[in-house]
């Protein structure tokens, strides 16, 4: 059905598949951007586990996103792709708290 493809993230080698070569091209950006952010984020804070670093990059991310949707906002109600982002970026949240096990610091 789809391709599967190598993406290399904080040194580590993820095999995902696509269905499409737009979507390898977004998902080689995404990752490029998942990377440099757990880069800068050790880079920052050196004692940090892999596990912390993702978890500090994601936030920073998402805080990147809600920053963009703030600029974005008229002040009116979110269209509907912005609204389905949102669900998509709470369901990444509760992915990500359900891998560490719920245990927040």
């Amino acid at each position: 059905m789809g391709e599967t493809v190598t993406m290399h993230v904080f040194d580590q080698e993820y095999f995902l598949r696509i269905n499409s070569d737009s979507g390898r091209q977004r998902l080689e950006v995404v990752a490029e951007l998942v990377d440099r952010k757990m880069k800068d984020v050790a880079a920052r804070y050196v004692s940090l586990t892999a596990k912390e670093i993702a978890v500090l990059a994601a936030l920073n991310l998402a805080d990147d996103y809600i920053q963009l949707q703030e600029r974005l906002s008229t002040g009116s109600a979110e269209s509907d792709a912005g609204e389905q982002t949102s669900e998509q970026m709470i369901a990444c949240a509760r992915r990500i708290n359900a891998f560490l096990g719920g245990q927040t610091r």
